[in-house]
């Protein structure tokens, strides 16, 4: 296993991961610690030497997740 380090941000709780067929991690929107909801998004290329999140542009209206029945739900 190898530590990656957190998304931007103050923390953030019920945001999205998804991997792609390059070796990068993408985060999407969330929320803070004040259930602020959030639209921005970050990427995390693995195969770089130093692995750093760097900002996408936002998404067009904030996001987040949460588990319902056994499913994730994105709200929008």
């Amino acid at each position: 296993m190898i530590p990656i380090p957190p998304l931007p941000g103050n923390g953030r709780m019920g945001f999205g991961l998804a991997a792609t067929d390059d070796d990068r991690i993408i985060g999407v929107g969330g929320h803070d610690f004040s259930y602020e909801t959030m639209t921005n998004v970050a990427i995390l290329d693995t195969r770089a030497e130093k692995f750093q999140w760097q900002n996408l542009p936002d998404m067009p209206s904030r996001r987040f997740l949460r588990c319902e029945n056994k499913s994730i739900v994105f709200i929008l």
